[in-house]
């Protein structure tokens, strides 16, 4: 019983902090390149010092390490890297162009992860995953 209390609040905390980085990169409309570049610099260290998750190495790992690195992470389930796969979407379409594609095909990835960890079909996981693919 212990374990699977520490385990919902290891997912609650995640999605607490992922939750508030997501408000963070979309809040208001200042200059988007400079912000939205700063923003995602801050959440990362802010996510390496509160949880010691590398939005960095996210961007750097293939398919399956990034499943694997993912995976290790308790706090991690569907909604949580859902929240991850937006931050991402966000930061890509709100990025210039020459830099876009990298956060684009990290959150394409990352929503794949969900349809396949996930038991259930998400229209609204499907339509994310056809929009980024138009903008790839």
């Amino acid at each position: 019983m212990e374990q699977k209390d520490y385990i919902l609040r290891e997912i609650e905390k995640i999605g607490t902090i992922v939750r508030a980085i997501l408000g963070r990169i979309t809040g208001d409309e200042q200059e988007e390149a400079i912000t939205v570049g700063h923003e995602f610099e801050q959440t990362t260290e802010w996510m390496e010092q509160q949880i010691n998750f590398s939005m960095k190495k996210v961007l750097t790992l293939e398919k399956e390490p990034l499943k694997e690195y993912i995976v290790s992470f308790k706090g991690f389930n569907v909604a949580n890297m859902e929240l991850l796969a937006e931050i991402f979407y966000q930061t890509g379409i709100h990025y210039p162009e020459d830099e876009q594609e990298k956060f684009l095909l990290k959150a394409l990835q990352l929503y794949e992860l969900c349809s396949e960890r996930d038991h259930t079909y998400s229209f609204t996981r499907e339509s994310k995953m056809n929009k980024i693919r138009g903008l790839l």
